[in-house]
């Protein structure tokens, strides 16, 4: 078979060779001449026997060899193919031309991949095969890396730990890896082509649009949280990451990646549960504290009913006003949301409010102006703060206004530069001359000292037009108990 091909092909040699003679078309000067320019490597074939008959100087430094040793060469001791593949192309260019793809051996032993365009031609009265080889090295080497590269990101998408989807920017699902597929509970084939809504909630696909429309607007989408259940009824809770892929500065796909935070809730749930039932605990103790104050304050008052002696009754009042200022703190506490710190507005009214009350005095006879700002502090600073002002409210109310007379107290707290200033004035008729404040013996006066001190306070009175008394402080650092 193999010996009536080459018969085939020299006959046809023949009718080759009388074409291109009764053409005269063909000029073997000119082409000799673009053959010798030319920039490309080209070659010229004897077809049956595969001997190099020429080679331009391009070729000559392409393969590395002289021109003379070249020509002295069979293509065999060049191309790293099978002879039979090497036939093959040239019995393909007699008929009438094609292209191939080689590996040539160059002189100094490197192997270089080349695709070769070979037609037949007549030359000096003869059918040749006339080459055009490029060396397509660096391609083949950019294609394999691309594969490479291609098979790595495939491997790291494959096996991301996360959900990851690769969407058209219509939602078109072009692929899942194999985290989401477990997710879904669905193959991968039955999602791919699918628009992302199939694992969306119905009330979620419009939020679902809105978010997929701002990553391809260009904006920023915070990451954010859905809940979803699979075919097999689990419930999954997925933190979702849409990132664009972009090319020549416009979005050609979006990348979704879920996270399973589905422990992470439930770890959360369980805070939750323990916060709140921590915080209805403190307020039950909170409420309780005041119950509790409240009895020793109504037992305190029991006890002025068996006494008749004037200094005695005053002293169980001010030992009940002191339990109740404490146990308005507890009240307030149990009533806010913030079971750390108590508005001072409300907390003052309510204390000035029942000393008003225990003292019998109404506010016609005694005006009260409040000056304070919408200010909160933690318990450990209101409890003395507290105390603080039921002690010079009591004195004033006691002392400041003798035989019922008209007055004024003036209650003022102000924040600034992390210092709180509290001032309580009164216009009555001032402090005793006698009362020398280095050596103080009264037990309010005493408290006030050192309940200031508790409060790493600086306490300074003025006796001018009454009495001021004006206390500088820091809220106290929460201690942590265990």
């Amino acid at each position: 078979m193999k010996e009536k091909r080459v018969k085939y092909q020299q006959k046809d040699s023949e009718n080759l060779e009388n074409k291109f003679e009764k053409s005269g078309n063909f000029d073997s000067e000119i082409f000799q001449m673009l053959f010798e320019v030319n920039t490309s490597v080209l070659t010229l074939l004897d077809p049956y026997s595969g001997k190099i008959i020429d080679a331009n100087p391009a070729a000559v430094k392409f393969y590395g060899y002289s021109r003379e040793k070249l020509c002295s060469m069979n293509i065999n001791e060049i191309n790293m193919l099978p002879y039979e593949k090497i036939h093959d192309a040239m019995i393909s260019g007699i008929s009438g031309g094609s292209n191939f793809i080689f590996p040539h051996k160059l002189a100094n032993g490197k192997i270089r991949t080349v695709e070769v365009f070979n037609s037949s031609i007549v030359y000096k009265g003869k059918v040749i095969l006339f080459n055009i080889i490029h060396d397509i090295t660096p391609r083949i080497e950019m294609e394999k890396s691309l594969r490479k590269s291609e098979e790595k990101y495939r491997t790291l998408f494959e096996e991301d730990p996360n959900y990851t989807i690769l969407l058209e920017t219509d939602g078109t699902i072009l692929e899942v890896n194999k985290k989401t597929t477990k997710l879904l509970g669905i193959p991968k084939k039955e999602l791919i082509g699918k628009n992302y809504s199939i694992f969306t909630k119905p009330g979620d696909i419009e939020f679902r649009k809105d978010k997929i429309n701002s990553v391809l607007q260009g904006k920023l989408v915070e990451p954010f949280e859905f809940k979803f259940i699979n075919m097999k009824g689990e419930t999954y809770w997925i933190k979702v990451n849409l990132k664009p892929v972009v090319n020549n500065e416009k979005v050609i796909y979006i990348i979704l990646i879920g996270i399973d935070i589905t422990e992470h809730k439930k770890a959360e749930n369980i805070i939750k549960t323990s916060l709140n039932d921590k915080s209805i605990l403190l307020k039950e103790i909170h409420h309780r504290v005041k119950n509790n104050m409240q009895i020793i304050s109504s037992l305190l008052n029991l006890q002025t009913e068996y006494v008749d002696d004037e200094e005695t009754i005053n002293v169980l009042r001010e030992s009940q006003n002191r339990v109740k200022s404490m146990a308005i703190i507890h009240e307030n506490l149990y009533k806010s949301k913030d079971l750390t710190h108590i508005n001072f507005v409300d907390y003052i009214r309510s204390l000035v409010s029942n000393l008003f009350y225990s003292y019998d005095v109404k506010e016609a006879q005694i005006k009260l102006t409040l000056k304070i700002e919408d200010i909160s502090l933690n318990i450990e600073t209101a409890i003395p703060c507290g105390l603080i002002i039921s002690e010079l409210i009591s004195n004033s109310l006691k002392y400041a206004f003798p035989n019922k007379m008209n007055g004024e107290i003036i209650i003022s707290l102000k924040y600034k530069k992390d210092t709180y200033q509290l001032c309580i004035c009164d216009n009555g008729i001032g402090l005793p001359e006698h009362i020398n404040f280095n050596n103080i013996k009264t037990l309010g006066l005493l408290l006030v000292e050192s309940l200031t001190g508790q409060i790493d306070g600086d306490l300074t009175i003025y006796r001018d037009h009454g009495t001021q008394y004006k206390i500088t402080f820091k809220e106290l650092i929460y201690k942590e108990r265990f």
